[in-house]
């Protein structure tokens, strides 16, 4: 958009450009017919003393005719004096226009290079500032409060890949979820650890562990276990963050309600997808196995409600599953609850173990339905084996996020990371403490627009685009500029206009320079509206 600013002197000076040279031209062709006519009226004095040294003419005819002469030599000069007062004016306004077009185009060059690294700085800190308000919305945290919650985005900024915004981002999510400052504080590290060491974005991935803690009964304290269970998840089997989000979505409420813990319920998701069952397909697929293997306690009653399933629909689908148990000897409860599904897997390979597939497909859907059978068939095939291990492994991951984390940003392009985060550290340091004054330096640069409102008032139909624009993009300064070259193109066109009023052929000229102005205007126009729509 600045292009467009600079361009609105050269266009003036294009639509005019005809006229000029036609005016300059037809002047030069007048001064030369002056300087003719003056030749020759002092040709015609010359004559005159000769005629009446001579005594071939009167005094009072040689009176007469000298008066005419002399009247008509000074017409003639005064003609001259001031065609040639008026090529000068043109000149010197063409100078004028070329110059205040030539500085304003170093200013807006020279603005925008100096500028560019203050406006990155203060964009930064407004950015940075505007989420931190955010959260304050958010968590209703005190003024004590948000001075550590502030140090603590600004901190993990620093130290890790993640920017003082990005951490200020995520504590928006944890606050929406309910954490204090406090939790939040206490619970970043470990969030941050995960979404380095999976590459997931950090706001997304504080949105993922705040909500399947929730899910989970699990307090913000469990936060640092739960990004260690997914890390150490991730690692182990074909899955991802995101996916795993996406299938506790589905099937962390309903595991709490059934009693598996975090870590079998994870064990399960990572084992389904590794038979390519992800995400929601292995979220439905849990949610629908953990309420058939439920029985109709108050949890599960609760979980059901939840789904907008009926519950004579729900009940009769677990007696379906129960009656498949019995019928394999398998028992669901014992004098402390249901059972984990480590001990349910295991029973269910070993009692399905000497079936054809035919029959094991068949069992596996009456207990789990139709659609979750395939994924309940997978965990399986796999074994109970698999499914302690990988349980055990989950439960014994404290520290797993941070290794990861540590290793996957051990490399030049993690240092680069770090390295740009703590920049935006720097920037958020000297822009903040630029936020304050800004209004002061609005109104400094406002009092600076004095020439420009004067200009508009003159030229309203040249200006009012140009300083419009100026303002949106660069500041009151360019603006200033802009106008310079717009009011002294527009002085070299009056300039040309009064050339051309001096000259013999006034008609002519002045619709070729009316003309050049119109068009002129048009271009200013045509640029002021494409600046404003921009």
């Amino acid at each position: 958009m600045a292009g467009k600013i600079f361009e609105i002197a050269f266009a003036i000076n294009g639509a005019l450009a005809q006229g000029f040279k036609t005016s300059m031209q037809q002047a030069k062709g007048m001064l030369t017919q002056y300087g003719s006519e003056i030749g020759e009226l002092k040709a015609q004095q010359r004559a005159l003393d000769s005629a009446l040294k001579q005594g071939v003419i009167s005094m009072d005819s040689y009176r007469n005719a000298t008066e005419k002469v002399g009247k008509a030599l000074d017409q003639t000069a005064a003609k001259d004096a001031k065609l040639r007062k008026a090529m000068q004016n043109k000149i010197a306004a063409d100078a004028n226009a070329k110059s205040a077009r030539s500085d304003l185009g170093s200013t807006m060059a020279t603005t925008a290079v100096m500028a560019a690294p203050l406006v990155g700085m203060l964009s930064k800190a407004a950015d940075f500032e505007a989420v931190m308000s955010k959260v304050k919305a958010i968590t209703v945290s005190d003024d004590k409060a948000m001075q550590q919650l502030t140090a603590t985005a600004r901190e993990l900024g620093e130290k890790t890949m993640f920017s003082a915004t990005q951490a200020g981002e995520a504590m928006t999510y944890l606050g929406m979820a309910g954490w204090n400052s406090q939790q939040i504080m206490a619970g970043m590290p470990g969030l941050l650890n995960l979404a380095a060491a999976s590459n997931t974005d950090l706001a997304r991935t504080a949105d993922i562990v705040s909500d399947d803690l929730t899910a989970f009964g699990l307090s913000a304290e469990h936060a640092g276990h739960m990004a260690d269970v997914f890390a150490k998840t991730t690692t182990s089997t074909n899955t991802t963050v995101e996916m795993l989000g996406e299938t506790m979505k589905y099937a962390a409420p309903v595991a709490h309600a059934f009693g598996a813990s975090l870590e079998e319920t994870a064990a399960l998701t990572g084992l389904m997808a590794n038979s390519g069952i992800k995400a929601s397909a292995a979220g439905t697929a849990l949610r629908s196995g953990f309420l058939r293997l439920a029985g109709t306690s108050s949890k599960s009653t609760k979980a059901i409600e939840e789904m907008g399933l009926s519950l004579s629909e729900a009940t009769a689908q677990q007696e379906e599953a129960r009656a498949a148990l019995d019928s394999l000897g398998i028992a669901m409860n014992d004098t402390n609850g249901p059972r984990k599904m480590s001990a349910i897997v295991r029973d269910l390979a070993d009692k399905t173990k000497d079936m054809s597939k035919e029959q094991k497909l068949a069992t596996l859907a009456t207990i789990f339905g139709t659609n979750a059978a395939s994924a309940w068939v997978s965990v399986i095939d796999q074994g109970p084996d698999a499914l302690d291990k990988l349980t055990k492994e989950l439960e014994n991951s404290d520290g797993a996020a941070a290794t990861m984390a540590e290793t996957m940003q051990n490399n030049a392009r993690g240092a680069m990371t770090r390295l740009q985060s703590a920049t935006e550290s720097v920037a958020i340091s000297i822009g903040g403490t630029m936020l304050p004054t800004l209004a002061e330096l609005g109104d400094s640069l406002a009092n600076e627009a004095a020439y420009v409102s004067k200009v508009a008032s003159e030229h309203p139909e040249l200006t009012e685009g140009i300083i419009k624009t100026s303002v949106a993009v660069a500041g009151m300064v360019i603006a200033y500029k802009a106008a310079r070259a717009i009011y002294y193109s527009v002085m070299a066109a009056q300039a040309a206009y009064k050339l051309m009023m001096e000259s013999e052929r006034v008609a002519t000229m002045r619709n070729v320079i009316a003309s050049g102005i119109h068009r002129a205007g048009m271009v200013a126009s045509s640029i002021a509206m494409y600046a404003t729509a921009a």
